[in-house]
Formats: structure tokens, C-alpha cells, sequence
């Protein structure tokens, strides 16, 4: 078994009484697995996280996983190997938008109702590649980078949530 170094840093907080504990909510023992940044639901009930996943073949895949605030169990959201990143809660914490490359070699996004089976719906299709998302708190429009083809600056856009009009802010 081959031992990952760690590195940790204990703060003044940490040491103060105020704290009464800390608990780690994630487990990452494995070097093949990296977390992305947690986004905690609005109704603060849950987060959600991309796990990459490296293969020995050399294949990169994300996936994206819901874990109750509390709990150490966790759920695995989306599945496959394409890249599924950047996750985002609707205002009302039923559903979650995303990147992913799932259908094409350019991210598109997409949501997923996360109290159902309804499965994935892709919201944004064209040949640029769209990532970041956020919405507004009347579940109306959603906000996103997007990098045309043959440019290397992300612009940013807004579409409906239903994928209709969608709309380039301003150029550059």
C-alpha cells in the first residue's frame, strides 16, 4: 500500500473553545479520486460534488454525487465517462444544472431532477462550450460561460431554463 503524503494546517480557530467540532463530511483515500469544490443546496440540506476519476488506461471521467449535511453516505447523481462538472442547485433544491461533454466533444449543459427518475436533460446545444452555470432565484434563467469555437475567451450568456433564447450578454 503505497502512503499519499499529507499536508494540514491547524489554525488559531480550531484551537479556540468557541469550535465545540469539527467533522469531516468526505473521505478521499484514494489517489485516483479528486473532489471538486462542494455547493451546498439552498435549502442547506445537502451538497453536491464532482468526483474525478482517473483509470490506469489513462481515461479521465467526472462524476457528480449528492451527500446529505450530516450523513457520510452519499449518492451518485450522474454516471458515465464523460466529464460532468461545475453542479448548481435550482433555487428550490429539487434539481441541479451542470457541464458535461456526455454527447459531444464540447460541454453543453444540462439538468437532472434529483427526486425523481426523470433523467437528464440537456439544456444548451450548440458548438461552443458551455460551463459555470448559475440561476436566478425564480428558476427562470440561467447564467453560464460559454467559449465559441475559434476564440479563447469565455463570454457569458444567459438562456432560459428550458434552453430557449439564449443570450450573449456582452462581447469580450
Amino acid at each position: 500500500k503505497v502512503i499519499k503524503p499529507t499536508i494540514a494546517y491547524l489554525e488559531v480557530i480550531e484551537r479556540s473553545p468557541n469550535v465545540k467540532s469539527i467533522t469531516r463530511v468526505t473521505n478521499n483515500d484514494d489517489s485516483n479520486f479528486q473532489l471538486d469544490s462542494p455547493r451546498l443546496s439552498p435549502v442547506n440540506d445537502s451538497l453536491v460534488y464532482s468526483v474525478s476519476i482517473k483509470e490506469m488506461s489513462g481515461n479521465d471521467f467526472t462524476n457528480i454525487w449528492k451527500q446529505e449535511v450530516g450523513a457520510f453516505g452519499k449518492t451518485l447523481i450522474t454516471f458515465g465517462n464523460s466529464l460532468d462538472v461545475h453542479p448548481f442547485f435550482f433555487p428550490n433544491g429539487e434539481k441541479l444544472l451542470f457541464s458535461s461533454d456526455r454527447t459531444s466533444d464540447n460541454k453543453a449543459l444540462w439538468s437532472v431532477n434529483l427526486n425523481s427518475t426523470t433523467g437528464i436533460t440537456r439544456i444548451t446545444s450548440s458548438l461552443s462550450e458551455d460551463y459555470s452555470p448559475s440561476m436566478s432565484s425564480q428558476n427562470d434563467l440561467i447564467v453560464y460561460q460559454s467559449i465559441p469555437p475559434d476564440s479563447e475567451e469565455p463570454q457569458i450568456l444567459t438562456i432560459s431554463s428550458d434552453g430557449r433564447l439564449p443570450t450573449q450578454l456582452r462581447e469580450g
